[in-house]
């Protein structure tokens, strides 16, 4: 599982546009271990932040992405592991859902299709989603 983590947030964290190269490599070490550590999200935004120098504010939407996408992953691989194959989209279903993800809400979808969620996106990736997957196995 610790391979596992690690290979996602190196892969999450060059999804992050606006920090200059020197930061990446550390931060992603900073996410790691704040993670296992069993942090949370403000320990991460002010991870970043102290690093950076950025605001808080555009450090916790780096933080909220990097957790979400770290958070979906994690849960699918585990899912896999114990024999899913398959998941249901699942949103809060309040007004703050996003349309494309209101569509998506209860559709059922193969963990390893491309083009399945958004864009072969897991519930819970794209930037800002508070979606979660339901396994079924």
């Amino acid at each position: 599982m610790r391979e596992y983590t690690w290979g996602k947030i190196l892969e999450n964290t060059q999804l992050i546009k606006t920090m200059q190269g020197r930061y990446i490599d550390q931060l992603k070490g900073d996410i790691y271990r704040t993670i296992n550590d069993g942090g949370g999200l403000t320990d991460i935004t002010h991870a970043i932040s102290n690093r950076t120098g950025m605001t808080l504010r555009h450090a916790d939407l780096i933080a909220t992405d990097q957790t979400g996408k770290i958070l979906a992953q994690i849960d699918a691989y585990r899912n896999k592991q114990a024999g899913s194959t398959r998941y249901i989209w699942r949103s809060m279903e309040d007004k703050r859902v996003r349309p494309k993800h209101r569509e998506l809400d209860g559709k059922e979808f193969k963990y390893d299709d491309p083009n399945g969620g958004d864009n072969g996106q897991l519930p819970g990736e794209p930037i800002r989603c508070r979606c979660y997957q339901e396994a079924v196995d």
